[in-house]
């Protein structure tokens, strides 16, 4: 069993901009983006060990899931040199903006651009009216805790979760 903890961002605060272009993705990029998830999540707190195939299946759930349908205008890309870096993918969950996944390619971490991809979802979302933005961080993630910290989301609960339940 993990734990995970429910942060929220409240939209109506004053959000920094992005220091880093980025744009919405597109359905052609599943491929890219399922290479970019296994590569932003191995050996982190969530590896499970999945193959491409399976980063391919949790990447077409995200893209057209029903239950949690996906919010392209609020989901954003980052590209460095022609090659997707990082990603922050929202979908609505439970009626509200859902982290889906947030993702940086390792040859590319601290450089602040997972920070860039969440303002630039969160200034999206904020556009759209959303008045808050919601995210799971398992407990053990110290990176991602301390940069969903910094960005100013706040631990409402904590969840207990299957082990195989997931990246977040």
């Amino acid at each position: 069993m993990k734990s995970r903890y429910v942060m929220q961002l409240d939209l109506r605060s004053q959000l920094a901009q992005p220091a880093h272009a980025a744009r919405n993705p597109r359905l052609e990029e599943r491929e890219p983006l399922a290479h970019l998830m296994l590569a932003a999540y191995r050996g982190a707190a969530d590896d499970e060990g999945e193959t491409i195939t399976e980063a391919l299946q949790e990447v077409d759930s995200v893209l057209v899931s029903a239950d949690r349908p996906f919010i392209t205008a609020a989901s954003f890309v980052i590209e460095v040199d022609a090659t997707l870096a990082s990603a922050s993918l929202i979908s609505l969950f439970r009626g509200a903006p859902l982290v889906t996944h947030i993702m940086t390619h390792p040859h590319y971490k601290r450089r602040g651009l997972a920070a860039s991809a969440i303002l630039s979802s969160a200034n999206a979302l904020r556009e759209q009216g959303w008045n808050s933005l919601s995210l799971y961080v398992t407990d053990s993630n110290a990176p991602a805790l301390a940069l969903y910290r910094k960005l100013g989301f706040q631990t409402t609960s904590t969840v207990t979760v299957p082990a195989a339940a997931g990246n977040g």
